[in-house]
């Protein structure tokens, strides 16, 4: 995700000519064929069960050939799982020929972003006013009034805050333009200058994504790991309660600590771990996702798979509550058979990784974890055959 985030950052150049202002109501999606996931409307026409209900609507415009298309349809996706529990859906627009971007989205088969083909530009003339450079986003509220407007990299940060209870429009604005700046200085090569503009950003809000990458890196250079953590810790507090920002610095810490293979890399491992439970143990989505990256971790003696049992467990235990039977549950579940494997319990193991097989829908997820669960199966075989 960090790759995808700097390389939107050096090629994306911003624009303000949009026909819509922030506080004004969403035009109508004027769409000739949905390709994934509709059809949908944003405003109920008579009898109409197709109207889209949510309490942010992220509408963005987006073609197949753009050099970063990939990346934003990847970084779009991704973003539909971390704010899963959020009410908050995607909407992607097309001007291109619906077979083409058909065949475009059959290398996305499970996403939940709503893809439309646009009717003869109507809903793009409408947004974006004719201006032709994108991808371009609008983020609006639940009675569909625009909060916001811009590229990929600030909307995402735009939409953490948002849906995190902590966006400030001012702020949001001068952050945007320091961005810019930083742009420009990638460019013409000048890094004393970005890191001169990270630092401003850092002092506005010292979560910022680019101003923290930027901080980490010099850190790192230094082998200064120590300050890293203590930089993740005091943006952590800056944070405070939304966990869509604790989130990301969670996992940002991870990255760097994952990196010390000693002692001290284990204990600020298992910290982090008992840390993010407490801040993460009612939501499933994250608790799951922690526990995968912990099973992941390199060399495997630095990790800390106590808490990727307990969060596995917790997670399944959650989703069991409100739809026992959901693809989720079947993630879920995959995700505690497999930390049950790695410390052993194999009959566990075996019995999780079937009741995942029981919920998947896909075809090929149902393929892949069958496999998974032979390879239990035989693994069990042959600790039997050796005790």
């Amino acid at each position: 995700m960090k790759k995808i985030f700097i390389l939107i950052l050096c090629v994306f150049a911003s624009s303000m000519l949009y026909s819509i202002e922030v506080g004004q109501k969403a035009p109508g999606l004027m769409v000739s064929q949905w390709i994934k996931n509709g059809p949908i409307e944003l405003y109920r026409k008579k009898a109409s069960k197709n109207t889209l209900k949510a309490d942010y609507y992220v509408i963005f415009f987006f073609a197949t050939w753009a050099n970063v298309s990939q990346d934003v349809i990847e970084f779009v996706d991704g973003q539909t799982g971390v704010f899963k529990e959020a009410n908050i859906k995607f909407v992607g627009i097309s001007s291109e020929n619906a077979l083409r971007v058909k065949t475009y989205f059959d290398k996305y088969p499970n996403t939940k972003i709503y893809i439309g083909v646009d009717d003869h530009t109507k809903t793009s003339n409408e947004y974006l006013g004719g201006e032709d450079s994108i991808p371009k986003f609008f983020i609006f509220d639940k009675n569909k009034k625009l909060i916001w407007k811009g590229g990929p990299l600030e909307e995402n940060r735009a939409l953490l805050n948002i849906a995190g209870g902590t966006f400030d429009a001012q702020k949001q604005q001068e952050i945007e333009k320091l961005h810019e700046d930083i742009r420009t200085s990638i460019q013409s090569l000048d890094r004393e200058a970005q890191l001169k503009k990270a630092e401003e950003i850092f002092k506005i809000d010292p979560t910022d994504r680019v101003a923290m990458d930027y901080k980490i890196d010099e850190l790192i250079k230094k082998d200064k790991i120590d300050e890293c953590v203590e930089l993740i810790h005091e943006a952590r507090k800056s944070a405070g309660s939304n966990n869509y920002l604790q989130f990301y610095l969670y996992n940002t810490e991870l990255e760097i600590v994952m990196g010390l293979i000693n002692e001290k890399g284990r204990r600020y491992i298992d910290d982090l771990a008992k840390s993010y439970y407490l801040t993460f143990q009612n939501s499933s989505t994250a608790l799951n996702s922690m526990a995968f990256r912990l099973i992941q971790v390199v060399p495997f003696q630095i990790t800390s798979l106590e808490q990727a049992i307990i969060m596995s467990a917790q997670a399944a235990k959650l989703e069991k509550e409100i739809s026992p039977d959901s693809n989720d549950m079947g993630n879920y579940l995959q995700t505690e058979a497999r930390c049950n494997y790695f410390i052993g319990k194999l009959d566990k193991a075996i019995e999780s990784q079937k009741g995942a097989i029981a919920c998947l829908k896909d075809k090929n997820e149902k393929d892949v974890a069958t496999l998974a669960l032979e390879y239990y199966q035989q693994a069990k075989v042959i600790s039997d055959k050796t005790n």
